[in-house]
């Protein structure tokens, strides 16, 4: 079952959120954040096309940069995801 705790990060004090997923959860949530990510990845090709032909107006490069930070998340959790799934084969 799904849960959301706060953990230590590092030696610091530094607490932070995580949620914890049991490997048929993540199993469940792959094709979905797989998905996820291919829009997001789209979504910032569009952008990025309108910034570099020069036409992008400042609201466009601001959805670009939210778009990059998406794709760059979504990649990490999907990363994470596989490489948990292929340890515990």
């Amino acid at each position: 079952m799904a849960r959301i705790e706060s953990i230590r990060i590092g030696r610091t004090c530094f607490w932070d959120t995580a949620l914890c997923l049991t490997m048929e959860e993540c199993e469940q949530l792959l094709p979905d954040m797989e998905a996820a990510l291919k829009k997001s990845e789209k979504r910032y090709e569009t952008y990025r096309d309108i910034h570099e032909g020069g036409e992008a107006t400042t609201r466009q490069q601001d959805l670009m940069v939210d778009a990059e930070s998406k794709v760059k998340t979504l990649t990490s959790v999907v990363n994470t995801i596989k490489e948990l799934l292929k340890i515990s084969e």
